[in-house]
C-alpha cells in the first residue's frame, strides 16, 4: 500500500516492501561494525556503503527501483539520481533518533527492516499557517494545515522517501526486539538548468 503526503511542499511517500533478508544478508547485518553513540541503544553501521556490497545487491534494486518511481511518478520532474552514502541503524531497547536532517542530499530513504512498533516524525521550524502570516494563531486541533510536524507509523518493511533536508526523528524503541533500518541518500545527477538561462550546473 502506497502513501504520498504532501507536508508543507514537502513530498513524503511511504509503501510496504514485500522483501525478506536471506540468511547471508542477516550475517552480514549482524556482522557489521557500528558505532554507539550517547543516546542509549543507539548504533549506526561503521560502513557508510553497505548498499555497494554485493551481498545487499538485491536490495540495492529495490532501493533504486523506489526511488526511480519517487522521482519520474510522483516529483515527475526528468533527472536520474545517484547513491551518495547508505547505512545500517539498530535501536536497542530505549534508542532513537534524534532531530537531524542530511546535508548535501536531494532525497533520503529509510527502509525498516524489523520493527515491532514505532514511528519517524518529521518537522519543521514554523507551523504553516505562521510561515505565510507570522502570526502565532489558536489552535484547536492539529492538522497537516495548522502543525509544524507529521508522523508516520511504522511496520516492518515499511519504506519512505523524504527530501534530505526535512528535519525528522524516530520515536524511542518499547521493546527488546531490535529495530533494524537501512538508510541512504541520493542526489541529482547529470545536468540541470541551461545555457540558455544561464544557470547550467554540471553534477557528475
Amino acid at each position: 500500500m502506497e502513501e504520498t503526503l504532501n507536508f508543507q511542499g514537502n513530498c513524503l511517500y511511504k509503501t510496504n516492501i514485500d522483501y525478506s533478508l536471506s540468511q547471508k544478508e542477516k550475517d552480514y547485518i549482524t556482522n557489521l561494525k557500528y558505532t554507539r553513540f550517547e543516546n542509549p541503544g543507539l548504533f549506526l553501521s561503521k560502513d557508510l556503503n553497505v548498499l555497494d556490497n554485493f551481498l545487499f545487491s538485491n536490495l540495492a534494486k529495490v532501493f533504486n527501483k523506489c526511488v526511480t518511481h519517487y522521482i519520474k511518478n510522483i516529483l515527475e520532474i526528468d533527472h536520474d539520481l545517484k547513491l551518495l552514502n547508505s547505512w545500517v541503524t539498530i535501536n536497542k531497547k530505549g534508542g532513537f533518533h534524534d532531530p537531524h536532517h542530511h546535508p548535501n542530499t536531494f532525497i533520503s530513504v529509510c527502509f525498516y527492516l524489523q520493527i515491532k512498533d514505532g514511528g519517524i516524525t518529521f518537522s519543521t521550524q514554523r507551523d504553516p499557517l505562521m510561515n505565510k502570516t507570522n502570526l502565532q494563531l489558536n489552535i484547536i486541533n492539529k492538522n497537516l494545515f495548522n502543525s509544524p510536524t507529521v508522523s508516520f507509523k511504522l511496520s516492518s518493511k515499511d519504506l519512505i522517501i523524504f527530501p534530505g533536508w526535512l528535519a525528522h526523528y524516530g520515536h524511542p524503541n518499547p521493546y527488546n526486539i531490535d529495530r533494524i533500518m537501512v538508510g541512504a541518500n541520493y542526489f541529482i545527477s547529470g545536468n540541470i538548468g541551461s545555457p540558455e538561462n544561464i544557470n547550467e550546473l554540471n553534477l557528475l
